[in-house]
């Protein structure tokens, strides 16, 4: 616990305070034998959660209180700080599966459409001037027919 305590970590920009892992040392005035991270905790008290509501049912009631209440909250916790799917943890990944599901099944310009051979494509967009840098339009105008660059006052 004292390398943790003594180890100092200098941060660079402030978005990489949110890379390093965030560890509780004590919860109030209660001190913890040994840091925990604050998500493994939060995915551990889920885990509890969920298995005080599934006790109700007969087939987890069955289960003896310390698997029940110790070893899968804490196989829940360890599968949700652990795994990555697409490198993505599992409940962000499921979220992000369930508004895929959610979407329409075929898109045009981001809006729905029934099938692509309806002719969704049909509206092509066609820019009949050549796109320039906005600081290369003006310096263009404000050159004379000289090609010298007018001063300020000029006319």
């Amino acid at each position: 616990m004292a390398k943790d305590e003594d180890r100092i970590i200098v941060l660079r920009s402030y978005a990489t305070v949110w890379q390093y892992e965030k560890k509780l040392y004590s919860i109030d005035s209660l001190k913890l034998w040994i840091p925990v991270a604050a998500n493994d905790l939060l995915f551990f008290v889920v885990g509890l959660v969920l298995m005080v509501i599934l006790s109700k049912i007969s087939v987890f009631a069955a289960i003896p209180w310390v698997i029940r209440y110790g070893a899968i909250p804490f196989l829940i916790m360890k599968f949700f700080t652990k795994m990555k799917f697409d490198g993505k943890s599992p409940h962000k990944f499921a979220l992000g599966y369930v508004e895929y599901r959610l979407l329409p099944e075929y898109l045009s310009k981001f809006q729905e459409c029934n099938d692509y051979t309806e002719g969704c494509f049909q509206n092509v967009l066609y820019r009949g001037t050549e796109i320039i840098n906005i600081i290369d339009a003006r310096l263009q105008s404000s050159k004379g027919k000289t090609g010298k660059k007018k001063r300020r006052g000029e006319k």
